[in-house]
């Protein structure tokens, strides 16, 4: 493989990671599932990352992974200079 080759290779693996958000999501063992007290915070950063964090101040118990994405998607998305 060329270096051409390779570079092109590493720029589309790069490209591709960056669609992925890193996220984290902290939830508090014991405590009965309350998404009104939980918090979400969406940054996306000048090389195009996205991190979400996540506190639900409370347990995760019974929470869908369609219920958490939907909603981390209704918090806005701010931008770091």
């Amino acid at each position: 493989m060329n270096i051409r080759t390779r570079l092109k290779a590493l720029e589309r693996a790069r490209a591709s990671s960056s669609l992925e958000p890193f996220r984290l999501v902290v939830s508090h063992a014991g405590e009965p599932l309350d998404l009104a007290k939980a918090t979400c915070t969406r940054t996306r950063w000048p090389n195009g990352h996205l991190m979400e964090i996540v506190n639900l101040n409370c347990g995760d118990y019974g929470l869908r992974e369609e219920d958490l994405e939907n909603f981390i998607q209704s918090f806005p998305v701010e931008r770091r200079a």
